[in-house]
């Protein structure tokens, strides 16, 4: 059985068994350093890893968001063969009305001086890290038994809610 698992001392959020992605043409989006990977032939999410530190997360209680089981597809902005296999492509660029879920900037006599990935919670009971603002308007839709996306009314992605299957202090 392939296992979400997220290590602490690596701060790193990955599948047990990477092997199942590893003949599939991808597109690849990342925020901050979390990358999610979708097929490059119908935008379908395959997975959700990378480097993810909670060490600044709320540590609160995340309950299940209310949600749909319809199929989730990201629409490229772009036609998916223009896309680099192997590359990251900041998410907010091609989705940007979805950013202000997610950062805060960090301002310096002015002028942004960098994007800070602050909406970030963890709950350790229930083993769910929620990265993005929840706050019950979104629609939801669960992706797979670990994702559950969740937009606002223009469907901007607001939210990601992952549960972890294992945890690794």
């Amino acid at each position: 059985m392939n296992e979400l698992i997220y290590k602490f001392d690596e701060h790193g959020l990955y599948y047990s068994d990477k092997s199942q992605l590893i003949w599939v043409k991808k597109v690849l989006f990342v925020i901050n350093a979390v990358e999610i990977n979708c097929s490059a032939s119908d935008g379908e999410v395959l997975s959700i890893n990378g480097f993810l530190p909670l060490v600044r997360a709320r540590m609160e209680r995340i309950d299940i968001p209310n949600y749909s089981d319809k199929q989730y597809r990201i629409k490229f902005p772009i036609d998916p063969e223009e896309y680099v296999q192997g590359i990251g492509y900041d998410y907010f660029n091609y989705f940007p009305e979805s950013e202000k879920y997610f950062v805060t900037d960090v301002t310096m006599n002015g002028m942004v001086y960098e994007k800070v990935l602050t909406k970030l919670s963890y709950d350790e009971e229930n083993k769910v890290i929620l990265l993005g603002t929840m706050n019950g308007n979104e629609k939801a839709v669960r992706i797979n038994k670990n994702y559950i996306f969740g937009f606002d009314d223009e469907n901007n992605l607001k939210y990601i809610y992952i549960q972890v299957d294992k945890i690794i202090k």
